[in-house]
């Protein structure tokens, strides 16, 4: 919104307009409204202005005609102003009588035009812009003068008009700064270079318009969904307030507010505004009412000395005017920088794996600038099924004429789970600097049902942190019956023993099942296991990791890698004891394996095989057994054979 002669006032502009950003791409009238924040104009645009002044006699009049058109980063605009004047018509004392012995009055007669304007903004990125705009004027002076013409023996008087020209170009920059989605601001500089054209004599002088430079500070906020507030400060004391509500009606947005404006510098004007409009894709409509609170009807010239104006459509000797602004855009092309060249489904979606997506990709892009310019991508996704909004990746800077790798993520809500794989389609888009993507895929994605899994070990931990309040209260109710012995227990083996009641209980009512269905790896959650009274390796393993962990002892998983590609899953548990006091629960070093947490202290932890249901002694014997064999014995470890994958 680069402003040349920008007074507080000025953002109101001849027709008014919404400052909710997505009446950005609808400028009325862009030197005052749309150069110094790039509009969301993606072709071209046309916009007028038609306007009423109750003054007396009133005046009607075509404000301005439009035109703005985007190229890439680049936006223009120029603007035919015909009814942007003020005319003074002054009696200036004096008086003559002429031949017809008539007394006449002389006058001074003073216009002020604009007659056109320009703007031209650049987008540097996305939430910077820059941009510079320029206007035209005149300004006439016609002052009445006695004439004298001798005769042989008669003097006569007449009078006749000297007419004075002045032109001049003003010319002006400003920045804006997008912060967020719902706060701009920008700088704004008022009649920083004025070029005038034209010999003026010394009583016209004190009536050309004056241009002191001045800059502005301008700042819009939405606090709310179609809620606007706006304001500037200006130095010398002017400052502008307004705000509006904008709401979707029609397929398009219905705005309606006021404001107030005062300049106590150089106009001394106070003024209230209200407007209302409605605006779509291709068209739109505003009306904007000024009230002038001066009370400058009456004035003479020697009133005029003393105060000149300085901007022609806002000034103190304005009268109430009401405004109708119209815009219509002829197509929308999309100004496009980049193109995605290379899209792929890297992994498809399971379910029950949902955090899983915040952190892991589950597709990947190749995307081509072809701008001559760095440019900044921002992808989003969305999966129809999953995502009921689009989902935004990580912004990802790339040079002119080259590719980046484009990661997109995800989000899995529980309310998304469902029992049965489906395929479904997942929308893959890149922004630039537009409001629309630059380029957009669709491609099939397989969707899993929530008990799918695929098959890394490392991945079951969703699936045992997934209920742990359900976990919590189970293992809290089997607890609950050993308090008394509990009590009793030394708190450096009450995690040992906590693990023992657990196990013990929860076994006498499982058995082991093998997976239904072969061909892909299911797992079940832990209150699926407890209901179905059965499970196989993964499920097993999977529950007493949630029990255990909800009751705050760690484990991990142990995953016995083969040949054929299936892994056979056993739990280690932390049992919180130091390893001098193993003593405590065993004396066979081949039953226990010591490891280091985060800090590097040394604990105690026990291998159990989750499938025997026999005890806790027993699945402790057996699932030592195996580990000692294959990932110490074995060298499983070091040959990656055998891996433990932490839980949390």
């Amino acid at each position: 919104m680069l402003a040349v002669n920008l007074h507080a006032q000025s953002l109101a502009g001849y027709s008014g307009y919404s400052t909710d950003s997505r009446f950005r791409d609808t400028p009325f009238s862009s030197v005052e409204t749309g150069g110094y924040l790039f509009p969301v104009v993606n072709d071209l645009v046309f916009s007028g202005s038609f306007g009423s002044e109750f003054s007396a006699p009133a005046y009607n009049s075509i404000n301005f005609l439009s035109a703005g058109k985007r190229l890439n980063r680049h936006f223009f605009y120029l603007r035919y102003t015909p009814g942007i004047t003020k005319e003074f018509d002054f009696p200036n004392a004096n008086y003559f009588t002429g031949v017809d012995s008539i007394e006449s009055e002389l006058k001074t007669k003073i216009n002020y035009s604009e007659i056109a304007g320009a703007a031209y903004s650049y987008s540097i990125t996305p939430t910077l812009s820059a941009g510079i705009s320029v206007r035209y004027f005149t300004q006439k002076f016609l002052n009445d003068i006695v004439g004298v013409v001798f005769t042989s023996d008669t003097l006569y008087l007449f009078s006749e008009s000297e007419a004075e020209n002045m032109s001049m170009l003003k010319a002006d920059i400003g920045i804006g700064y997008l912060w967020s989605d719902n706060l701009r601001f920008s700088l704004l500089s008022d009649n920083l270079l004025t070029l005038k054209d034209g010999v003026i004599s010394e009583i016209n002088n004190r009536y050309i318009m004056k241009t002191p430079l001045k800059f502005r500070f301008a700042a819009h906020y939405q606090p709310l969904t179609g809620l606007n507030l706006s304001g500037i400060i200006g130095t010398g004391g002017d400052f502008y307030f307004n705000s509006d509500y904008s709401l979707d009606l029609f397929n398009g947005r219905l705005f309606f507010g006021g404001g107030f404006f005062s300049s106590v510098s150089g106009e001394r004007l106070n003024a209230l505004t209200i407007s209302a409009g409605f605006g779509t894709e291709n068209w739109g409509l505003s009306v904007t009412g000024f009230n002038y609170l001066n009370d400058e009807n009456k004035f003479s010239l020697i009133d005029f000395n003393e105060s000149a104006i300085s901007d022609i459509y806002h000034n103190r000797y304005s009268s109430n005017k009401l405004n109708a602004g119209i815009y219509y855009r002829i197509n929308r092309v999309q100004e496009r920088y980049a193109e995605i060249t290379e899209l792929k489904i890297v992994r498809n979606i399971f379910t029950g794996l949902g955090d899983m997506y915040l952190t892991e990709p589950f597709a990947m892009a190749k995307v081509y600038n072809f701008s001559d310019e760095a440019i900044t991508l921002r992808p989003s996704s969305k999966i129809e099924g999953i995502n009921s909004e689009p989902v935004y990746s990580e912004l990802v800077r790339v040079n002119p004429g080259d590719t980046a790798l484009v990661k997109f993520y995800t989000i899995v809500n529980e309310k998304d789970l469902n029992a049965n794989p489906r395929i479904s389609s997942a929308e893959f888009s890149i922004y630039t600097l537009n409001d629309t993507p630059d380029d957009t895929r669709q491609i099939p994605v397989l969707i899993h049902g929530k008990n799918s899994w695929d098959g890394n070990v490392s991945n079951l931990r969703y699936f045992a942190l997934s209920e742990m309040d359900y976990s919590l209260k189970f293992a809290r109710e089997i607890l609950s019956g050993y308090k008394n012995q509990l009590d009793t227990i030394p708190p450096a083996l009450s995690g040992y023993y906590k693990a023992r009641m657990v196990y013990d209980e929860v076994v006498r009512n499982l058995q082991y099942v093998s997976d239904p269905n072969a061909n892909t790896d299911r797992v079940q959650y832990p209150s699926e296991t407890i209901k179905l009274k059965g499970g196989d390796c993964d499920d097993l393993s999977v529950l007493f990791s949630s029990l255990f962990e909800s009751i705050g002892i760690e484990t991990a998983f142990v995953d016995y890698k083969s040949e054929s590609g299936i892994s056979h899953v056993n739990l280690l548990f932390n049992t919180g004891l130091a390893p001098e006091f193993t003593g405590l629960i065993t004396e066979n070093d081949k039953k226990y394996y010591i490891r280091k947490d985060a800090a590097g202290r040394e604990y105690v932890w026990l291998p159990l095989e989750a499938t025997i249901l026999k005890g806790f002694d027993h699945a402790w014997e057996t699932g030592s057994e195996k580990f000692y064999e294959e990932a110490i014995s074995g060298y499983g470890l070091l040959k990656n054979k055998v891996e433990i994958i932490e839980v949390y």
